[in-house]
């Protein structure tokens, strides 16, 4: 099964498959603005169905191996690796339980892609997050278990907090001869609620996504670390860092997540009221995530 149809890329004059990222950053640096990367080229694929010229030299990175690994790392945490498809960490037994919104946030994701079949199992994590669209719904849920982006250039290797990787609507920080290889998401603290949410997309206004991480005291009354990001309410994916302020250290009461609610509506730059709404009610979810509804009092 191959998604990239070669009829369909006209203009281009070089294919090359590196064999190993060192490789692929060193071709990236000769020919500068002319290449581009790919992986499962759904990205690459659509934007030349919509017209946008072909780039002169494609780097397919699929013949590097293991970049869809999908791996513990030792007690700490998970690595995904930068070509691990959308579809197989969706049905990853592991995702789905400790890290469970990366899972939630992903199936939303599909039900966007393009309706071909191959888009369906082809489309990478890597991809994912270096596209506009599905980098706002994505990240959040990674941003909350503390992702790093692990980058490969000519020098060296760099790890940066994801927050860091996007620069604007559509940017990120990789310079031309730089390549994502792998993600690192940490294992949330014990017996923290986790929860994900997202609005219904509009036509004039994208869907906008809210992710939760709340880990309580051993006495289930006060909120010891809370996380919250949003997606599609700024220029990049954001954490409200106001509203964790609210919300930490305070008791576990409705007014205090609701005002926490209100302060992240204030943080966006767009769709201040819809994010209210989504941040209520993922706190909500992941205080019941943590401890159950029984722990809220009302």
């Amino acid at each position: 099964m191959c998604a990239l149809r070669f009829s369909d890329l006209e203009g281009v004059l070089e294919y090359l498959e590196p064999q190993t990222t060192a490789e692929a950053c060193s071709l990236l640096s000769r020919y500068g603005g002319k290449a581009k990367v790919i992986a499962g080229g759904t990205g690459l694929t659509g934007r030349i169905k919509r017209g946008r010229k072909s780039p002169e030299v494609l780097i397919n990175l699929m013949a590097i191996p293991n970049l869809e690994d999908i791996s513990p790392i030792g007690e700490q945490g998970l690595k995904i690796g930068a070509l691990a498809t959308l579809f197989n960490l969706e049905r990853s037994p592991t995702v789905r339980g400790k890290y469970s919104v990366i899972s939630k946030a992903i199936q939303g994701i599909l039900s966007e892609i393009v309706p071909e079949r191959w888009a369906y199992y082809m489309t990478t994590i890597g991809g994912a997050l270096c596209a506009t669209a599905s980098s706002s719904h994505i990240a959040p849920a990674l941003i909350i278990l503390g992702a790093k982006a692990k980058i490969q250039g000519p020098k060296g290797w760099k790890t940066i907090p994801l927050e860091e990787f996007f620069t604007g609507e559509g940017q990120t920080i990789l310079q031309n001869n730089e390549i994502l290889t792998e993600i690192e998401v940490q294992n949330p603290p014990p017996d923290a609620g986790l929860a994900y949410i997202r609005s219904e997309a509009a036509e004039d206004a994208p869907a906008v996504s809210a992710a939760a991480l709340l880990k309580l005291d051993p006495g289930h009354t006060t909120v010891e670390e809370v996380k919250i990001a949003l997606g599609a309410v700024a220029p990049t994916p954001i954490r409200a860092r106001n509203a964790e302020e609210v919300i930490k250290g305070k008791g576990i009461e409705e007014r205090v997540l609701r005002k926490g609610a209100r302060v992240a509506g204030g943080e966006a730059t767009h769709g201040q009221d819809v994010v209210k709404k989504l941040v209520g009610e993922a706190l909500l979810q992941a205080v019941e995530d943590a401890v159950g509804d029984f722990a809220l009092g009302y």
